[in-house]
């Protein structure tokens, strides 16, 4: 097994999740991924995975080197770039089995679902020096049922929502009421 592999089998294990089976992802340019079945039993394992795995996605060069351009490009707003050029670039899609993606691969396939989009934006501002975590957003019954990313900025902890125009800030159930996205099971 790779650094790669262990290092992804290490933020299961911390956080409580059960491997089930390993593979790997063929990125189409000489490179692969690990790819991980996991069983974490519950949402607040699986966040705690989901922090974990953006935390060693910054450990790769592709996802450190865009975390560092857009830092150079936005010194003092590294939230907000990030916030804003992945909103820009990944777009929102369902899965029909849950997986979650490297944040290499999201950016590569453009394209993920809310976990995906939440652990992109943590890594590239953990990447570029900065604050984030990924939280759980509950739904109107008080479930977890959706997570977002949440970077500190100015003294505070502030939303970064991408899966939905949100702005910087916007809480995400606030950003669906207001984009009439309300019936998303997802966001609500």
């Amino acid at each position: 097994m790779n650094r790669d592999a262990r290092e992804l089998v290490e933020a299961a294990d911390c956080a409580g999740c059960r491997v089930l089976a390993k593979s790997r992802l063929d990125m189409g340019d000489g490179s692969s991924l690990p790819v991980l079945e996991l069983e974490c039993g519950d949402n607040v394992t699986a966040i705690r995975f989901l922090n974990h795995a953006a935390l060693k996605d910054t450990g790769d060069p592709e996802v450190r080197d865009l975390a560092l351009r857009l830092l150079s490009a936005h010194p003092d707003a590294l939230p907000q770039a990030v916030h804003v050029f992945v909103k820009m670039v990944v777009r929102f899609v369902r899965e029909k089995t849950e997986t979650f993606q490297h944040t290499k691969y999201t950016i590569q396939r453009r394209a993920g679902d809310c976990d995906d989009h939440a652990r992109c934006v943590v890594a590239l501002i953990l990447a570029g020096g900065g604050k984030a975590r990924i939280v759980g957003v509950p739904n109107s019954q008080g479930k977890v049922a959706h997570v977002a990313p949440q970077a500190f900025h100015d003294g505070a902890w502030r939303w970064a929502e991408t899966t939905v125009d949100a702005a910087f800030g916007e809480h995400p159930r606030m950003a669906a009421r207001r984009l009439g996205l309300n019936r998303r099971p997802d966001v609500t």
